[in-house]
């Protein structure tokens, strides 16, 4: 799996939208609750829609143990599902009380359009069309009107809803970009990095790169060399990495890298690839330090990293180091 996409609030969206369903569905029964005993209908009639309307609660309150973290956003049509579905049992148990409640139809759609895509709305139509036809107790003259009044209503309120949410989803997509990206390197910045370290696996490598002598481009050309300089070095690291891999701006010239499953091979891997890329008299060199990450150590990958880095630097630069490892493979790695 895309270690980036563990990092995404993947699954928010799924887990506030069943939120919603169950709050909408006590809304629901709680309307049933207080209205049914309006209807002039039998007792046992009464009975069997309220059993059903406090079933569907149940199992929309049951349907919250689930992962929602992990399932997609589509996989919220089983709450309107569960209430048209109970709707429908209703309809064909007891006579005169189910299409009292057909306004259920106009709030399934309205969730939906607040969690779904327009065009499941749009497949949703035609589902929900023969149920409405079956909970108004079979289709009479007046429901050649009544229904694609109906229709044009589901339609007009799922599809307004799903543009709107999907423009703020974008937006809103776009601002957490904007306020996570560092703009010069397009590396993420480093108020990500408390959250991609708790996301670590074993076996993820984390590597600290520092390029060396970066201060005397500063001193001696100005920041707006460096600054192009820093731009470079960005477009340079992300043409080597995976597309699993996260670059952070770590500070000043420090980036930090997370290589998922790369351990000390892939990492070396990556970091060989990096400086064929990045080769050239007339840019700075880089130093390294890398560390794969234990569940079991004391000390953050980041930490450790950052201690190879130091070795590394004290070494000679140019090169990069193995942290906690024996002191042959330390050499091979830094020549």
């Amino acid at each position: 799996m895309n270690f980036a996409r563990r990092v995404d609030n993947k699954g928010h969206d799924a887990r506030r939208g069943a939120h919603l369903a169950v709050g909408l569905s006590g809304a629901w029964t709680l309307v049933i609750v207080c209205t049914i005993w309006f209807l002039p209908v039998k007792d046992s009639a009464r009975s069997i829609v309220l059993a059903l309307a406090a079933g569907a609660m149940v199992i929309a309150l049951g349907l919250m143990r689930l992962p929602w973290e992990r399932l997609p956003a589509r996989a919220l049509l089983v709450f309107p599902a569960v209430g048209l579905g109970s709707l429908t049992i209703g309809a064909l148990l007891t006579h005169g009380i189910a299409e009292s409640y057909a306004g259920y139809f106009t709030i399934a759609f309205v969730f939906m359009g607040l969690t779904q895509t327009s065009s499941t709305v749009l497949v949703a139509v035609p589902v929900a069309a023969p149920i409405w036809v079956v909970c108004a107790g079979g289709f009479t003259p007046t429901d050649n009107v009544k229904l694609p009044v109906a229709i044009g209503i589901w339609v007009l309120i799922g599809q307004s809803l799903a543009a709107r949410t999907a423009q703020a989803t974008e937006r809103a997509g776009e601002l957490v970009a904007a306020a996570s990206t560092d703009p010069l390197t397009g590396f993420l910045n480093r108020r990500e990095l408390p959250r991609l370290l708790e996301l670590l696996q074993p076996g993820d490598a984390v590597v600290l790169l520092d390029l060396d002598y970066f201060k005397r481009i500063n001193d001696e050309l100005g920041h707006h060399a460096g600054d192009l300089v820093l731009a470079d070095f960005g477009k340079t690291v992300r043409g080597a990495l995976r597309s699993e891999d996260i670059a952070i701006r770590y500070g000043g010239d420090e980036v930090l890298l997370i290589l998922p499953r790369a351990g000390s091979a892939g990492a070396d891997a990556i970091l060989a690839r990096l400086r064929t890329s990045w080769n050239d008299a007339a840019r700075p060199t880089f130093s390294a330090g890398v560390a794969v990450h234990h569940p079991q150590s004391s000390a953050t990958a980041a930490r450790r990293a950052d201690l190879a880095l130091y070795e590394a630097k004290h070494r000679g630069r140019d090169r990069w180091a193995h942290e906690n490892e024996p002191e042959h493979r330390r050499l091979r790695a830094l020549t």
